[in-house]
């Protein structure tokens, strides 16, 4: 480190420029992963509720299926961001090679998550926000399920509610954005998805695809922040190059 240079905290512009910088740095790719994300569950609930039973009532199952089914491309979404960030070479065979691995340990993630919301809600935010980057440390630090974990705990000790509030500033963006615009939409006014099946069918696909490609470039630019902020590699990588020092 050069005298004199200042180390910068964990800090919303530096998160919020990284997201930015992640979701351009190949947007195409992205777009793809975040399309199947969003479109697999719907797709296999369509595919296959017509062949359930209707006295099992399994129509509701079918479904967490296909979600549980879509975590493969959404942790493939988010381990790939961070690994282009960190400056993996090939960072999308890495992401795939690894991705069973991946879908297991954003399963863990998310069921912990929601089953400790319907609990107690403290508790589910607590682990929500301790093993936000578990995903990204799990493909750039090539670490299991019980390790990743410990990693996230590790790097987001003491910067929890930082991370909160970061997370919340951050998604804002996307979310008004959508939210804004259905409403002009509809003219303006507040209408159901049944008075405008153009939003339902159209529309809500695509800004679902872009506010999940958001949240996953904000996952990985979190980690990214944390990890230069903990003095490890990954803050120079190729998409993080001139904003781990200003």
């Amino acid at each position: 480190m050069a005298s004199g240079e200042v180390v910068r905290d964990f800090e919303l512009s530096t998160v919020f420029a990284l997201t930015i910088k992640i979701l351009l740095h190949r947007p195409g790719t992205a777009l793809l992963l975040a399309a199947v994300t969003v479109a697999l569950p719907v797709e296999l609930y369509l595919r296959l509720v017509p062949y359930v039973p209707l006295q099992f009532s399994l129509s509701s199952a079918v479904y967490t299926l296909g979600a549980f089914v879509s975590y493969s491309p959404a942790a493939v979404l988010t381990a790939w961001m961070a690994l282009c960030a960190s400056g993996e070479e090939r960072p999308i065979g890495r992401a795939i090679v690894g991705g069973l691995l991946l879908t297991l340990l954003y399963f863990i993630v998310l069921v912990a998550g929601m089953l400790g919301l319907f609990a107690l809600i403290i508790p589910g935010i607590l682990w929500s926000l301790a093993t936000t980057v578990a995903v990204p440390a799990a493909a750039v630090d090539r670490m299991g399920i019980k390790n990743a974990l410990i990693r996230s705990f590790d790097l987001t000790e003491g910067r929890r509610g930082m991370i909160l509030v970061i997370s919340i500033v951050v998604m804002l963006a996307p979310v008004l954005a959508v939210v804004a615009f259905e409403f002009a939409l509809n003219g303006w006014r507040l209408l159901s998805p049944e008075e405008n099946p153009i939003i339902t069918n159209i529309t809500r696909p695509v800004t679902d695809t872009l506010v999940t490609m958001w949240g996953s470039a904000l996952t990985a630019a979190v980690y990214i922040d944390l990890v230069r902020v903990a003095g490890g590699p990954g803050a120079d990588g190729a998409v993080t190059a001139g904003t781990a020092a200003r």
